[in-house]
């Protein structure tokens, strides 16, 4: 499990959860949720798929990494 930048996946200001999850598999991982807030922020793990997230610098995904990256 990781957490990567909204960044890394789109370039839109807000997302559906269904919609990232699309993207993300894109990069052979599987979204579980996200984090806003950055450290310390807000973790919501399995959102609906109608959720919408605000896509900004403290915006994280968590996913099911296929490696960790540094």
């Amino acid at each position: 499990i990781a957490l990567r930048p909204i960044s890394q996946f789109t370039c839109r200001t807000s997302i559906d959860f269904a919609d990232l999850s699309i993207l993300v598999t894109g990069f052979n991982e599987i979204a579980l949720g996200f984090r806003r807030g950055g450290v310390g922020g807000e973790l919501v793990i399995n959102p609906s798929t109608d959720q919408e997230i605000d896509v900004d610098e403290k915006t994280d995904v968590v996913v099911l990494a296929q490696q960790i990256y540094a």
